[in-house]
């Protein structure tokens, strides 16, 4: 397991804060929708640990600790603007595993169709390219997160709803999940253990397997 690496991104010095007021907003925001997303995440693996899902408490903690590092990178490049992060989490709901995936890909679905969209083409608008390089990282991995959500509440409507098998949820979700997830340290992206065998690098910052942190 590695540390959290610091974000460093070259060619671009950041703005003052005074300079560019919307752009501060839109970083602010983020940074609070990314903490929220870490809490909220991180509560829903331990719903789905105490409910005997234990692959899925375990992407629950993977995606958490992607947001985490999205959640980072932000807060590296306000700090280095001369802006304080915002520490505010939103207030959210925990319900049932099922329930709780149907939330994280609607989640998922909005950041990938509007909510990082708009802010990368703000801060290409700005130019900002390490604020944009951020969102970039985490637009992409928001497309991981939805993707692997709806893999699983596929499997967990299919085979655990439908009983369609005579399995337990643990015989299932050894069967039918991913046994470990590799985090990226610097862009947040992730791959299951299976992919992982086959790289050597990440594919978005080309950071080597050891600055990867393994969720066990």
């Amino acid at each position: 397991i590695v540390s959290l690496t610091t974000l460093m991104f070259v060619g671009c010095v950041p703005k003052k804060a005074e300079e560019n007021k919307q752009l501060i907003m839109d970083l602010q925001k983020s940074v609070v929708n990314e903490r929220t997303a870490v809490a909220f995440y991180d509560s829903c693996g331990n719903k789905a640990q105490r409910d005997g899902f234990i692959q899925i408490a375990k992407l629950f903690r993977a995606i958490a600790k992607s947001d985490d590092i999205h959640c980072k990178n932000f807060t590296d490049i306000l700090v280095k603007m001369g802006v304080k992060p915002d520490s505010t989490i939103n207030a959210f709901e925990i319900k049932e595993t099922k329930e709780n995936l149907m939330v994280a890909i609607a989640n998922e679905q909005n950041e990938v169709d509007s909510v990082y969209p708009r802010l990368i083409k703000n801060s290409n608008d700005a130019k900002m390219e390490d604020v944009k390089k951020a969102y970039e990282y985490a637009f992409n991995c928001e497309k991981q997160h939805k993707e692997l959500y709806a893999n699983i509440l596929k499997i967990f409507n299919d085979k655990v709803d439908g009983k369609n098998t005579n399995m337990s949820s643990v015989e299932i979700e050894q069967l039918f999940l991913p046994t470990n997830y590799y985090v990226c340290s610097t862009d947040g992206c992730f791959y299951t253990d299976s992919v992982m065998t086959s790289k050597s690098k990440c594919e978005m910052c080309t950071n080597t397997k050891d600055k990867f942190i393994e969720i066990k």
